[in-house]
């Protein structure tokens, strides 16, 4: 016997020393598990699933073809689950009692006779031997499984690359769907969407047209999923099917391990390093400091940008398993939680390679919330100055009170300039003091915000407030009164726009014949 599968009764009748010989024509492919004599009382209790029972009957010896004790001993034989009975004879009886040939048949277990020259012993040390032969093989080839299919770890896509191990394995396909039926990786021709079909119904094992299908539940992390093979040669999913799902179940919840430790790893040393580059970062440091980027993808001297944004991190392009068409390529980038004390809600810091990536995840981010990029850059040095200006353009987005994207380099030097104030109790002190006159002064202040907005153009202006423009004129004397300067002096308009600059471009957004005083609030009731 050779242990290239499990041992079974046709494996033992076939072995000649044995002289073992079937009664009749009963299942011989049972499994066989162990051999023990035995010719006590309650032998049941002393056997577990899967022996072969090996008796000469001298417990019975006086007992009649008709004896109740025989269908008590089958029956208790047949709930220990024994694989079947082995009689010696020649000792008690020179052949098999009639009365225990009926009880074995009436549980369905297979009686063997042993040939009287043939000890029992002899049978034991042969299942022992194949038995042994058979948990080394199954050990074997357990190690062979997991060696091939941990291979998977090392590609770069490993789910990808154990579904086409799982596949060939089972000389078929293989798929991992998630709960809902969606297929996350395949490989192979198996009618997939057909099986996902099937998958509702729980089934482990079913058939799909000329497929033999296995399926095996799987949680991995916080998710559920399905892992199946399917192939059209049964015999193949009957010997290694549980093995292999088994297996490549428990590479796959190693793989998901393995990447959420890499990437707690990645965060933490992507922190680390965004945090040394905030804090300024001496020359002598700038090549090392590139050295250590090339580990997130960066190259040295490319192109960069601050970023800070306002809600979580939204999902890289390609960071996640496309099941059609190619992944895009991801963003590079690392990212520190960095809250503002001085505004709501989450925030975060971040620096981005600026290439089309970047572009792709900074229009992401914008459309779940305020982002703003500072300028492009190359020189590690200037981080924090950078930092500082990201911080500026966020502000910008978060005044508009739609969220979106602001790239500084993109914001013209008079909205830079009002940004840089935002927030600072000075600037607010030194608005009340030179335009708190003007701001109180609705249709002074309209006039104004509409002279501006149509480049002090009266004519235009009149329009806008469907005022005759002698009254334009007049309420613009009376704004020179009120602010002691005149009105056409670059100075004063200076100071003009930058004092009502939202109020300004937001009425230049207006197409003028939309603009009335009864359909747009005043710029007075829009600053209140």
């Amino acid at each position: 016997m050779s242990g290239s599968g499990a041992l079974t009764l046709r494996l033992l009748v076939a072995e000649p020393g044995l002289g073992l010989a079937p009664l009749g024509d009963p299942d011989l492919d049972v499994p066989v598990r162990g051999a023990h004599s035995i010719e006590i009382a309650d032998a049941a209790r002393w056997l577990r699933p899967g022996t072969l029972m090996l008796t000469t009957g001298l417990r019975l010896a006086a007992a009649a073809p008709d004896d109740r004790r025989w269908t008590e001993l089958a029956a208790e034989l047949a709930g220990a689950r024994i694989a079947a009975i082995g009689f010696g004879t020649g000792i008690v009886f020179d052949e098999v009692p009639a009365g225990l040939r009926r009880a074995a048949a009436q549980q369905g277990i297979p009686v063997l006779t042993v040939d009287p020259e043939v000890p029992f012993t002899r049978i034991e040390e042969a299942v022992t031997r194949g038995v042994l032969a058979d948990e080394s093989y199954l050990l074997r080839r357990t190690v062979w499984l997991q060696d091939d299919l941990l291979a998977a770890l090392v590609s770069t896509d490993p789910t990808d690359a154990l579904m086409e191990r799982l596949g060939a394995l089972a000389r078929g396909s293989a798929a991992l769907f998630d709960a809902s039926g969606r297929t996350v990786a395949a490989t192979g021709s198996a009618p997939f969407r057909l099986i996902a079909d099937e998958l509702a119904g729980g089934a482990r094992t079913f058939t799909v047209g000329r497929w033999d299908v296995r399926r095996r539940a799987l949680r991995i992390g916080p998710s559920d999923y399905h892992l199946v093979i399917a192939s059209r040669e049964p015999r193949v999913l009957d010997d290694l099917g549980d093995d292999l799902l088994r297996t490549a179940g428990r590479v796959l919840a190693a793989a998901s391990s393995v990447r959420v430790l890499t990437a707690d790893q990645e965060r933490l040393e992507a922190g680390r390093l965004l945090s040394a580059l905030l804090a300024g970062l001496p020359s002598s440091r700038v090549r090392q400091t590139w050295e250590r980027l090339r580990t997130f993808g960066f190259r040295p001297g490319e192109s960069l940008r601050m970023v800070r944004w306002d809600a979580p991190e939204p999902s890289r392009p390609g960071s996640r398993y496309e099941s059609i068409g190619r992944p895009e390529e991801p963003a590079r980038l690392l990212v520190r939680a960095d809250p503002d004390p001085t505004e709501s809600g989450a925030g975060a810091s971040a620096l981005l390679a600026d290439d089309e990536p970047g572009a792709r995840w900074l229009e992401s981010a914008a459309a779940t919330g305020a982002v703003g990029a500072s300028g492009p850059f190359t020189d590690l040095t200037v981080c924090p100055e950078r930092a500082e200006e990201a911080g500026t353009a966020h502000r910008l987005a978060r005044q508009t009170g739609r969220g979106g994207l602001v790239r500084l380099d993109e914001v013209s030097y008079a909205t830079w300039l009002a940004a840089t104030r935002y927030g600072d109790p000075r600037a607010a002190d030194r608005f009340e003091r030179q335009f708190g006159g003007l701001a109180r002064a609705p249709d002074l202040l309209d006039t104004v915000v509409a002279y501006l907005a149509c480049d002090q153009d009266v004519g235009a202006s009149a329009r806008r407030l469907r005022l005759h423009p002698n009254t334009v004129r007049y309420r613009l004397r009376k704004v020179e009164s009120l602010l002691g300067s005149r009105i056409a002096a670059a100075s004063t308009v200076a100071d003009l726009y930058l004092a009502f600059r939202d109020e300004i471009e937001g009425l230049r957004d207006v197409p003028p014949v939309s603009s009335s005083p009864t359909g747009r609030p005043s710029a007075a009731a829009r600053r209140r």
